[in-house]
């Protein structure tokens, strides 16, 4: 009696042992592919995330010649000290650190997906993943509407929606334990990852010239793209208003560079406000390839994949472009 049941036992554990490896033996087949998916969708995401930082500093960049120009046109040696002018920055420092905090917790969190797919013994995150994490959790609403989505096209309840999904972020660098599988994880992600990236590309904005009008008065910028805009056309009519008055006094070259001037920098401002659409649709094709992440585990769907390759369609023409303005 007591051999039957030791056989029967035996038995047993031998069958639970057969079937476990046969599991892990399937799931070795998968890791490397998994892996190699993720990774490339974090470095989409990376990309995207530097392409951002590019947007806000061009802003910046044109923001300063339209405020440089305003002030050589109006210069009196005479009664100014050079050694007191200063121009300031569009968006104070502030309000800028608060955006990249915002566009590190969407680089880290690729960048942790990648570590998780590529490493199964990764218990929980490093200690500087973890306190990035801790910044992340501790933004509040009022820091939302003041530093960071500061354009006037938000409502209350996008506010909300952004802050919580950035808390969600940081709360997961920090609860992250190696409990449950990627694809579980993610799923929990969805919502927050999409609000984030939405309503920050909503703060780049849609085109300024949507009304057919190319010169848009604002006392508060609704989007960083009519911004962008409105810099580039203030800066084109300065220009254009020094070349008219002092048209007898230029010789015929210094005529003809200004004016080949004037056509460059109205090209300059299309293809800028081009990238900055280029850089919103980025920013929208995370969370769609995002939302497919699961099916990185099935090596016959290629779903994910062709999210990936969406966020990758323009973010290599928008890196050559801002490669292009720094050498300039």
């Amino acid at each position: 009696m007591n051999l039957k049941r030791i056989y029967k036992n035996y038995r047993k554990t031998f069958s639970v042992l057969i079937l476990v490896s046969y599991t892990l033996l399937l799931c070795s087949c998968f890791p490397e592919v998994v892996a190699k998916r993720i990774t490339t969708f974090a470095e989409g995401v990376e990309m995207t995330m530097d392409n951002t930082v590019s947007a806000y500093e061009s802003i910046e960049t044109v923001y300063r010649k339209r405020k440089t120009e305003e002030f050589v046109n109006k210069f009196d040696p005479v009664s100014t000290n050079i050694e007191q002018v200063r121009i300031d920055r569009f968006l104070p420092e502030e309000d800028w650190k608060a955006r990249e905090l915002v566009i590190n917790g969407l680089r880290q969190y690729s960048q942790s997906l990648k570590e998780i797919a590529s490493n199964e013994k990764l218990d929980e995150f490093d200690v500087k993943t973890k306190a990035l994490g801790e910044q992340l959790i501790n933004i509040q609403s009022t820091t939302v509407k003041t530093k960071i989505l500061t354009a006037n096209v938000f409502t209350n309840k996008e506010i909300n929606l952004f802050t919580a999904g950035i808390n969600a972020i940081g709360r997961w660098f920090i609860d992250y334990k190696r409990k449950k599988v990627i694809r579980s994880t993610v799923n929990e992600m969805q919502e927050d990852v999409r609000n984030v990236c939405i309503l920050f590309s909503k703060e780049i904005g849609k085109s300024p010239i949507s009304e057919n009008s190319p010169m848009i008065d604002t006392t508060q910028y609704p989007t960083l793209r009519k911004k962008l805009w409105k810099d580039y056309s203030d800066f084109l009519r300065i220009r254009n208003d020094f070349l008219r008055k002092n048209l007898n006094n230029l010789s015929a070259n210094e005529q003809r560079d200004l004016k080949k001037e004037l056509l460059m920098i109205k090209d300059e401002r299309e293809k800028a406000d081009n990238t900055l659409n280029a850089v919103v649709m980025s920013l929208y094709a995370i969370p769609l390839a995002h939302d497919n992440i699961e099916k990185a585990f099935d090596e016959n769907d290629m779903t994910f994949m062709s999210q990936v390759a969406n966020i990758f369609k323009e973010a290599q023409r928008i890196k050559n472009f801002y490669e292009g303005l720094k050498t300039e």
